[in-house]
């Protein structure tokens, strides 16, 4: 059997961008990755259940992170220099010395934080974020704050749909896939129908898995149009996985859209 990979995680910095950028110690990563799979998930139940939104790109961006870090180096340098002129002076105390500075280290030393965190989503209908009506920005900007420490200041921003960016296409085709499966539609005719009005493309494939028909035995069936090669590093691919909760249970959709060969861009 062939491996399978991600196909954006497999392009990062050639034709793709991060959807988050931040860094930090071993401490904290585990941290700041529990908040961002929280905040993309409560996204994502907003664009699904709230009319006339289509969310379709959340990115996460945290600053201010290396500077607690490069602090960190510059205080265990000192407290190393502090250690050897200790040693010279008092060889006797040295062992006294010695365990004083480690107490001192288990205070002082902090690892990196953020102080700051940007959410950017990218809406293709932005009605309910326009400034007369700011009730849904203000319950996002509440919720968010829930899920992080209270140390991080937080911004939102709302980008709406631009006309260069088509992540946008891909979205949508997955969100009306869904509703079909979940109306009891036929799931051949819902993928034919996905493949003759889809955009402009050089190749599309398209896979549906579960209990298809309501058969006990899952499975997965596809169907492509043109060429789409996954193996090709420069050819710019789009990708989504979306789930259709259905009476039989739960179908996995998953799109792939090739747009042509690009220039590598290191992003």
């Amino acid at each position: 059997m062939g491996q399978k990979i991600h196909p954006l995680g497999f392009r990062l910095n050639i034709t793709k961008p991060y959807q988050s950028i931040w860094y930090a110690c071993f401490i904290n990563y585990a941290v700041f990755l529990r908040e961002d799979i929280k905040i993309r998930k409560y996204l994502e139940t907003i664009g699904k259940n709230t009319k006339d939104t289509e969310i379709y790109k959340i990115k996460i961006i945290r600053s201010n992170i290396n500077q607690y870090r490069n602090n960190n180096k510059a205080k265990k340098i000192n407290e190393k220099k502090k250690i050897e002129e200790r040693k010279t002076n008092n060889k006797n105390s040295f062992k006294k010395i010695n365990n004083k500075d480690k107490i001192k280290k288990t205070k002082k030393i902090k690892f990196g934080t953020s102080k700051k965190i940007k959410v950017q989503i990218f809406v293709a209908k932005s009605k309910p974020f326009e400034k007369d009506n700011q009730c849904l920005y203000n319950k996002i900007v509440h919720m968010l704050k829930t899920y992080l420490s209270k140390h991080q200041k937080l911004i939102v921003e709302i980008l709406p749909y631009s006309g260069s960016d088509k992540y946008v296409d891909i979205s949508a085709m997955g969100d009306k896939i869904i509703k079909d499966l979940e109306k009891r539609l036929p799931f051949r005719r819902t993928m034919y129908k996905a493949l003759n009005f889809a955009p402009e493309n050089n190749g599309i494939k398209i896979q549906i898995s579960g209990r298809l028909n309501g058969i006990d035995m899952a499975r997965h069936e596809w169907k492509r149009k043109g060429r789409v090669p996954l193996q090709t590093l420069n050819a710019e691919i789009d990708y989504i996985l979306k789930e259709a909760h259905t009476i039989y249970g739960i179908f996995g959709v998953k799109i792939w859209i090739f747009r042509g060969r690009g220039k590598e861009k290191k992003i």
